[in-house]
């Protein structure tokens, strides 16, 4: 796992974050989007009333009939200065949910360093999608969906510059993965959004975009979506899933205990960075103000 932020440089890179969360916040209040904080971002609500202290992002979700009007409506400035990546707004994008990138800033992976696209610092939007009642149908629609993944991670392994010549036999296990991702991005999001039917209450939904990664471990159900409850995150109150408890005991089991040390660290392995130094001034005073007032 690669680390390039000490304690000081990861707050300063959260405070960017935070900003494009209010940001978030603000633009979906104004156009009646829903939406519920995701994955460790609830965790750090839950347990630290903020991020996680080792954690590098912010995840929320989205049912998709919302995701779907949030990209319509934000189109590829949600804000002046904040960029919505998807594969639509940037066809170099690998991925086929929504990240919200901070003009002027950095974040560059290094899965995706090749890649020709916006590399700011960054929150990601999830599409929640419907999970098919039957199991077999289940089955297979997550292996459909992870041959799609495997077919764009394979693409951008052939990128690599420590890869060599690329010819036709490169392709030969993963022959999708021949067309432009934004092509292969638009197939798999069919497929993902196959089942989804009207998103009544007791229909079952997740986050499928990552393949097997979250298709079982995330699931709930729209009315625990629909039905959220706010949860203080670094000082604000957001909304987060009802029976957030349960949905994180699938994922990380128990979750109010603390990894190993050695497990501590910043997970999306950021080789460069930069942060809008204007955003850090301004989050640290809000944060001085926000201790006096805890004394």
């Amino acid at each position: 796992m690669i680390n390039n932020y000490n304690e000081k440089e990861l707050i300063q890179v959260q405070q960017n974050q935070r900003y494009i969360l209010e940001r978030f916040q603000d633009f979906c209040e104004i156009h009646n989007l829903h939406y519920t904080l995701d994955f460790g971002t609830i965790l750090g609500s839950l347990r630290h009333q903020g991020f996680i202290p080792w954690d590098d992002d912010i995840d929320v979700a989205m049912l998709r009939s919302d995701y779907d009007r949030f990209l319509e409506i934000a189109g590829r400035h949600m804000t002046q200065d904040i960029f919505v990546q998807s594969y639509e707004t940037d066809p170099g994008f690998i991925h086929c949910f929504t990240r919200l990138r901070l003009d002027d800033s950095l974040a560059l992976q290094e899965d995706w360093k090749y890649l020709d696209c916006h590399h700011g610092i960054f929150i990601d939007v999830f599409p929640y999608d419907t999970v098919p009642e039957d199991e077999e149908l289940r089955k297979k629609h997550q292996s459909d969906i992870y041959r799609y993944q495997e077919s764009k991670l394979h693409k951008v392994r052939l990128m690599r510059a420590d890869y060599g010549k690329v010819d036709w036999r490169d392709y030969h296990a993963y022959p999708l993965a021949m067309l432009p991702l934004h092509v292969i991005n638009r197939i798999q999001t069919s497929l993902i959004s196959k089942y989804n039917a009207g998103f009544n209450d007791d229909d079952t939904v997740t986050h499928m975009t990552q393949g097997f990664k979250s298709y079982m471990s995330d699931i709930r159900t729209v009315y625990e979506h629909n039905h959220s409850v706010l949860s203080e995150f670094e000082g604000k109150m957001y909304p987060i899933p009802l029976h957030s408890e349960e949905i994180l005991t699938r994922i990380y089991g128990d979750f109010m205990t603390y990894p190993p040390k050695k497990e501590r660290e910043p997970h999306h392995d950021v080789i460069k960075y930069r942060v809008r130094k204007d955003i850090c001034e301004k989050y640290d005073e809000i944060d001085k103000k926000r201790k006096k007032e805890m004394l």
